[in-house]
């Protein structure tokens, strides 16, 4: 197991994060950007008050309704 990295305040991940952010980016854009996981850009916009750039989930798929 490796340990989870931690972004604190000032950190130039916690930057580049905040910069893809408010680029409208989503959390597995900005993971991959910033190398980290998925949950770590969770943990930390919930840490912020932050919400999420985009729905999430699957497509609805449009035809029969029943």
């Amino acid at each position: 197991d490796r340990p989870r990295p931690k972004v604190r305040p000032g950190d130039p991940i916690e930057a580049t994060m905040r910069k893809l952010y408010d680029k409208g980016h989503s959390d597995p854009v900005i993971a991959q950007a910033c190398n980290v996981d998925r949950g770590i850009v969770q943990r930390w916009r919930a840490k912020n008050g932050l919400s999420p750039n985009s729905k999430g989930g699957r497509p609805k798929k449009e035809g029969n309704k029943t």
